[in-house]
């Protein structure tokens, strides 16, 4: 068995894993997830899941460490971030099953340094942790529009688009939580946000594997037109 990818130290579960989410069934079934990829196909995800796992590993930090920041008089939000978490912590080993089924690229160790630079600089950027959840929340809704294109890309393979369609729905959820989060805390920088490249930033990283996405007949460039579209619409938190 391949070695599982890792970008960052990561916890070992969640503060309160799941119970019955779909996609541990589908992390069952090997055979129903790769028939029908042809090796292109194979060699186009083998590149992309690691920009995935890199995010979804700083995201289980993210929000396994504020739920250990929280205390009890914040238990709505305790609730609802451990809700993300557990998502999250199910995320991640849906892509390491995956990414195991996978090929591995030649220049995985190049792939995984640049996701973990991305992610790193977000980390670094955010002066408080509102402006980090502001940070996360606009994050969040990239994602889903990635997974929205993946999910159309994967249309006729059933169920490799069910891992992409369960992450977009989970996704859609936590751009709520975290922006309704970010409001809830109180921060003296009044510049919050502000100053964030994090549209551009995402639309250079994914650039790197512009080729890989066009190889499962993603259109890169509506894709990254619907992220920039995205930065228009941030620091409305």
């Amino acid at each position: 068995m391949k070695k599982e990818l890792s970008c960052f130290a990561i916890p070992d579960s969640a503060h309160s894993p799941h119970q019955n989410h779909p996609l541990q069934a589908w992390m069952e079934n090997e055979d129903a997830v790769m028939t029908g990829l042809n090796e292109e196909q194979k060699s186009a995800l083998a590149r992309l899941v690691p920009l995935l796992l890199c995010g979804e590993q700083s995201a289980m930090l993210v929000f396994h460490n504020e739920c250990q920041r929280l205390n009890t008089d914040s238990f709505g939000s305790l609730q609802a971030l451990q809700q993300i978490e557990a998502d999250e912590f199910i995320h991640e080993q849906a892509l390491q099953r995956l990414q195991q089924w996978l090929p591995t690229p030649d220049d995985i160790r190049l792939i995984k340094r640049r996701s973990q630079l991305f992610y790193a600089r977000l980390h670094k950027h955010s002066r408080t942790i509102k402006e980090h959840f502001i940070l996360i929340s606009q994050l969040d809704a990239c994602v889903c529009v990635i997974m929205s294109a993946m999910t159309q890309a994967m249309r006729h393979q059933p169920s490799m688009q069910s891992l992409f369609q369960r992450i977009l729905e989970d996704e859609a959820r936590h751009v709520y939580v975290s922006r309704t989060h970010a409001r809830s805390l109180n921060s003296n920088n009044t510049q919050d946000g502000q100053h964030s490249d994090l549209h551009h930033q995402l639309i250079a990283l994914l650039n790197t594997e512009e080729n890989a996405f066009k190889a499962l007949d993603v259109n890169t460039g509506l894709l990254f037109q619907r992220i920039e579209e995205l930065a228009l619409k941030r620091n409305r938190v």
